[in-house]
């Protein structure tokens, strides 16, 4: 497992539930790319709000590969703000669900 995905998922995310609830967006992808969506997906959920350029840091990966995870990721994820605010958060659905799965 990739270090940023250790370090992602102590986030008290069940890794599991996240990868049960992406499981479309992952499939077809290779391991190293599921492995990021799912830390993508934690990531997001323990920072609403993050950044594009944080992510990229994160990852230690281009903005085009970000923005292309995050396009696979979009029935969960979504771009809100203006330009000094915005960030990637979690649709409400999506927190509704997370919340479950851990309760």
């Amino acid at each position: 497992m990739p270090g940023y995905l250790t370090a992602v998922i102590s986030t008290n995310v069940n890794e599991g539930a996240v990868e049960g609830a992406i499981e479309g967006a992952i499939k077809g992808v290779t391991e190293g790319v599921k492995n990021r969506l799912i830390a993508l997906i934690t990531k997001t959920y323990a920072t609403p709000g993050i950044k594009s350029i944080e992510l990229q840091e994160i990852f230690n990966v281009s903005e085009r590969t970000i923005l292309s995870d995050v396009k696979k990721l979009d029935r969960y994820l979504e771009y809100k703000g203006n330009k000094k605010t915005s960030g990637y958060f979690f649709k409400d659905a999506v927190k509704q669900l997370v919340h479950r799965e851990k309760a």
